[in-house]
């Protein structure tokens, strides 16, 4: 596992000590699905999270690159979304935020959530990276408001720093879910 926190290391030698039952569900998977180093370098993204990003996979690789070396609008908040993986690992918890973005061939704008995770060695001694997984956001009021005259950006799900409680969170949080 040591060659995975190697932030230029081989990317097929890195791929090769994901467990191969990810693997399979990653690929096998409609929704989009990756796999970044600890230093948010991408390992790892099925062919969902490249027509997310409207990148072809047969002409453009992300592996090896940081979001901000991405052909896609994402990667004006490459920084935000590294300190997302900086928090996932330091909490060795989930992380989920919305992320309003345009997305896919159409480039709409749309809000996806995106849960992050971190991921440890064989012997779960050592996180090697972070695995994220993407989903529309579903609810029939709340992309509306979201996405309403929306500029790209994100919403975090906890506080990134100790300001709020999680219920006052919660109350900022509530006006985007009213119903109107």
């Amino acid at each position: 596992m040591k060659d995975l926190k190697e932030s230029h290391a081989n990317p097929r030698k890195k791929i090769a000590l994901i467990p191969p039952q990810l693997l399979f569900l990653w690929d096998s998977s409609a929704e989009p699905w990756g796999f970044k180093d600890i230093n948010s370098r991408y390992i790892y993204g099925n062919l969902a999270y490249y027509d997310l990003l409207n990148i072809n996979p047969d002409t453009f690789s992300i592996i090896g690159l940081l979001d901000n070396e991405l052909p896609s609008p994402i990667a004006d908040f490459a920084s935000h979304f590294q300190q997302h993986d900086r928090q996932t690992i330091e909490k060795k918890d989930r992380l989920c935020s919305i992320e309003i973005h345009p997305y896919g061939k159409d480039q709409i704008m749309l809000p996806y959530y995106f849960d992050k995770y971190p991921l440890y060695d064989k012997k779960n001694t050592e996180c090697v990276g972070t695995i994220f997984h993407a989903r529309p956001v579903e609810n029939s009021s709340l992309p509306g408001k979201l996405i309403f005259n929306a500029e790209p950006g994100y919403f975090l799900f906890y506080s990134p720093d100790p300001i709020f409680t999680t219920g006052e969170l919660d109350i900022i949080f509530l006006p985007l879910t009213e119903n109107e």
